[in-house]
């Protein structure tokens, strides 16, 4: 099972323009030896829409890998496929809050044809499952071919909130071409050390950008700290996997 790091654009002085994290510096981090691949972020809040229903949701840019590697399991349906990619299929796995939300819980839901509003939402602060108005004329329609089981235990926004998840070759093509991303994953290999992989990603990173314009967060230096306060084997089994739910819910 590989440990996770993620890295975000720090917050910035008021007025100023984050920087994005662009391709060949995505690719720079991949070289490093220990990360076994470097995943950009790409996600976008707007009108998730079928028939008369609608709400604000997330449309997140998915690979074959993303389900999986977020722990993320079906109820029905099926994953994304190479070939998906390949043609830039338009097609969705929802989330079970989304199928609760949109489709009333539906098995009908499986094949149903649905709306993604391209454009982002209108207003600032927009909660998943809000009503969304619809923005005539900048919709993309997709099918779905998956549903996601329930979370119950807190895994925050790709595990309970109004979420679908779209090939990222299709979210590139119809969405949003910006190469650029203000996030990513670092999947470190097992048998390399998460901090020794951190310190070279912050190294590298600074050397691309001239200064550390940029934060991260360790999920295993997080649990690591836990266990020193934790002395009770029996607690800290116990918050070993309520921790690798935040992991979730921070990825």
């Amino acid at each position: 099972e590989f440990r996770r790091v993620l890295f975000r654009s720090s917050k910035l002085a008021p007025g100023a323009l984050p920087r994005d994290f662009r391709p060949y510096e995505l690719e720079a981090i991949r070289a490093i030896e220990g990360v076994q691949d470097v995943q950009g972020e790409r996600r976008m809040m707007g009108g998730l829409r079928q028939g008369t229903q609608q709400l604000n949701g997330q449309t997140v840019a998915a690979t074959t890998d993303t389900l999986k590697s977020n722990q993320l399991t079906l109820a029905m349906g099926r994953d994304f496929t190479s070939a998906d990619l390949q043609a830039r299929a338009q097609v969705v796995v929802i989330s079970h809050r989304l199928w609760q939300d949109l489709f009333k819980g539906r098995a009908s839901a499986m094949g149903a044809t649905m709306l993604i509003d391209t454009l982002p939402a209108p207003m600032e602060g927009a909660l998943p499952g809000a009503a969304a108005q619809p923005q005539v004329g900048a919709a993309l329609p997709v099918q779905v071919i998956g549903i996601l089981k329930e979370k119950r235990d807190g895994d925050g926004d790709d595990g309970r909130s109004a979420t679908l998840y779209l090939p990222v070759s299709t979210y590139l093509s119809k969405i949003d071409a910006k190469p650029a991303v203000s996030s990513f994953r670092v999947l470190v290999a097992k048998g390399f050390d998460p901090a020794s992989i951190e310190a070279q990603v912050r190294h590298r990173l600074k050397a691309l950008h001239g200064q550390q314009d940029f934060g991260l967060w360790n999920g295993d230096a997080m649990f690591r700290q836990v266990q020193q306060v934790m002395r009770s084997e029996e607690h800290t089994s116990e918050l070993q996997s309520r921790l690798h739910l935040v992991c979730r819910l921070l990825l």
